[in-house]
């Protein structure tokens, strides 16, 4: 494969050292255009006799991924008295919010560690789940359809596995999974070996809706620049109606994330081609610089209610770091096919600071997992906002637990807000999250993580975020049943590396996560649960345009919600009129953020009736509505 386009490399690097007034210029990058990747080969898993028979094996890893920031917070946490007091756990009306989960199934187990779950599910209702070194093939009811070892999909041609002439096939890692539902395909992205020669990035398509039929196979190299000791490390996949991405980690052999991370790079996939099992075109963006410095570990932001046209964005904070307010938001602006694509970035700040997290406990005393860093793990992107997820420390207690941050006015004024989820004394870590709104100004999301305690076993838990920013408690769709220890020879397992929650495409409120969770043997084992949503203030969507909306009506309460869509700086006035035009109620708010909210006018003094409800910006009128009291 390396041999494909080495010459490329070498011969027709694009330089784009940004400058200019057009640009800013505290960033750099570079990029090669038009990289054509061959086809390799079809790989049929009906030729796969039997389901495969998965070995138990460590994904590579560096050999340290302790900072000192997070070596500091393991001490701390660990030398100071058990606190067990609640934090931070208030719901609002949580009948409404509470996610409803009917089915789960238990996915893969016994795959090796860390437990690198993903998962999707296409608008049929088939279920593909990766872990590890596997693929398995499901219904939405359960049913095992069929499944096989990664390593099935790359055999070189003296194997007696079925799959294609890929040399060099020696450990195959870190699965990822999407579904298109433009092209009702899925995608698949999962790694091979851990040295400049052996380090690929294998890319399979799909040929039809079912996972069970044939995909098409291609390889990209885990070492694009040839650089001697280079190695690449943890995908992060998404899509937009023309490309797919691929962001990376470039790592040298033998050291660990701090000393061994080299720079993080973004493959840019034409999708067409891989569909049709033609040859892939991409481009390969690298060299990207902020202040003269790499930024360490991209994640894309996935299209929310759909798939972006022709931009992307990209997330990036300082994941070692003690404590940081920095995000660095990337944009892409076209897509592969146009030619004119342009890479930039900007810092951005936090209201909420975020920080490494310490090790978890578990219920076993001396037993601990592993929470890596504060990396941004996901992303989606709905309207002008997008929103994303971490694992951070908490303050108080230095538990580790979820930052979730929330980026306004995308592409104009960009302000970032963060909250922290936690509770009790339970710890948090590796989220994941998807949109779960009705589209329009509608901005709520689910979020999935793993969850841990010195009570509690390693489990998978969902929260639902509605369009408010309200909180749902958290709800544990998997409970474990023992202590995470696999097979590690130390008190330190490593848990997982990601989770992953999506959409059904078809199904609105229709949610699918996958996460870990110890079963009775110790080990790490995968819990597959559809979640679904219920929350009756969908129906109070507001048509284009309108910007202030009132509900329930009637109200039976001498109460009123009304929603606005806001900007920051704006003073909002709500009057109430009886229906001889007699001013009963008046109440100001000039502290909104930009965004939707909802303002509660409770305990009105007001006789069963007709009113009419006013709402006023800076004095000039967004909304009116009739309102009956009874």
């Amino acid at each position: 494969m390396k041999k494909n386009y080495s010459k490329h490399i070498l011969s027709l690097l694009v330089f784009l050292f940004v400058a200019g007034q057009s640009f800013s210029q505290d960033f750099d990058y570079k990029v090669e255009r038009n990289i054509k990747i061959k086809f390799s080969h079809v790989f049929d898993p009906s030729k796969v006799k039997t389901d495969a028979a998965f070995t138990t094996v460590q994904a590579p890893k560096p050999l340290s991924n302790d900072s000192s920031a997070k070596s500091k917070k393991n001490y701390l946490k660990f030398n100071k008295p058990y606190n067990s007091r609640r934090t931070t756990e208030n719901p609002y009306n949580d009948s409404l919010l509470r996610p409803l989960n009917p089915k789960g199934f238990l996915g893969a187990r016994s795959a090796g560690t860390p437990n690198d779950n993903h998962m999707a599910i296409s608008n049929d209702g088939l279920v593909v789940s990766t872990l590890n070194q596997s693929i398995l093939c499901y219904s939405e009811d359960g049913e095992r359809y069929k499944s096989w070892g990664l390593s099935f999909m790359t055999a070189d041609n003296i194997s007696d596995k079925p799959g294609g002439p890929i040399a060099n096939l020696t450990r195959t890692y870190d699965p990822k999974v999407i579904y298109d539902p433009l092209n009702d395909r899925f995608i698949l992205v999962f790694l091979n070996g851990t040295t400049d020669e052996n380090s690929l990035i294998i890319v399979a398509f799909s040929q039809t809706n079912d996972p069970r039929e044939k995909w098409n196979v291609y390889t990209l190299s885990g070492n694009p620049l040839k650089q001697i000791n280079i190695w690449t490390d943890y995908p992060i996949i998404a899509t937009t109606k023309e490309d797919f991405f691929v962001t990376i980690n470039l790592l040298e052999e033998g050291k660990g994330w701090q000393d061994g991370f080299q720079q993080s790079v973004i493959w840019q996939v034409e999708k067409k081609g891989g569909y049709n099992g033609d040859t892939l075109r991409t481009n390969f963006w690298y060299d990207l610089e902020y202040q003269d410095k790499a930024l360490w570990s991209i994640c894309p932001v996935q299209g929310g209610m759909e798939q972006s046209d022709k931009e992307i964005y990209f997330l990036t904070v300082r994941p070692g770091d003690e404590i940081n307010d920095s995000i660095f938001m990337h944009k892409i602006d076209n897509t592969l096919a146009s030619g004119q694509a342009k890479y930039s970035v900007k810092q951005l700040k936090s209201n909420l600071p975020y920080g490494v997290p310490a090790s978890a406990f578990q219920p076993k005393e001396g037993f601990r997992l592993a929470t890596n860093d504060a990396r941004v793990l996901s992303g989606i992107m709905h309207k002008d906002v997008i929103q994303y997820v971490q694992t951070t420390s908490a303050a108080n207690t230095f538990n580790s637990c979820i930052y979730h941050g929330r980026i306004e006015g995308v592409g104009t004024s960009e302000k970032v807000y963060g909250n922290i989820i936690q509770k009790d004394s339970i710890e948090f870590a590796y989220p994941s999250l998807c949109y779960a709104g009705y589209g329009e100004n509608d901005q709520s999301i689910a979020i999935t993580f793993s969850h841990v305690s010195k009570t509690v076993n390693p489990g998978t838990s969902v929260v639902y975020v509605d369009r408010y920013g309200q909180y749902s408690s958290v709800i544990q769709v998997k409970k474990g049943d023992s202590i995470i220890n696999s097979f590690i020879a130390d008190t330190s397992e490593r848990w997982g590396d990601y989770t992953s929650i999506q959409r059904r495409w078809n199904k609105q409120g229709e949610l699918w996560a996958v996460g870990s969770f110890g079963d009775e043997d110790a080990r790490t084992s995968t819990w597959v649960a559809q979640v679904i949503i219920k929350d009756d203030k969908v129906y109070f969507i507001h048509p284009d345009g309108q910007k202030a909306k009132a509900f329930p009506i009637p109200s039976y309460t001498n109460s009123v919600n009304v929603e606005v869509n806001a900007e920051e700086g704006v003073e909002y006035l709500f009057e109430i009129f009886d229906k001889l035009g007699k001013k009963v109620v008046t109440a100001v708010r000039s502290d909104l953020q930009n965004g939707t909210h909802l303002i509660k006018l409770n305990n009105l003094s007001v006789r069963p009736g007709l009113y009419v409800l006013k709402v006023y910006a800076d004095g000039a009128e967004i909304g009116s509505e009739k309102i009956m009291f009874n």
